[in-house]
């Protein structure tokens, strides 16, 4: 799971099929041959939009390994 920043969000919202995001998992590692990447095209991953107040909202980002 990855939540992007409320900007993020809002750039995201706006051109869902032009952002890509990434979640990077293994970064406490020094040793970068070890990091896993899992990247998908916002429009369809799938998300939940959290509203922290009314003017804040973000999008929280669900990746699934793929096999």
């Amino acid at each position: 799971m990855a939540e992007l920043s409320e900007a993020e969000t809002e750039l995201a919202e706006s051109h869902p099929y032009d952002y890509v995001v990434c979640n990077v998992m293994g970064l406490e590692n020094p040793d970068s041959s070890t990091w896993v990447a899992l990247c998908g095209l916002y429009a369809e991953l799938p998300k939940t939009l959290v509203t922290k107040t009314r003017e804040e909202r973000r999008a929280r980002l669900f990746f699934s390994p793929q096999g």
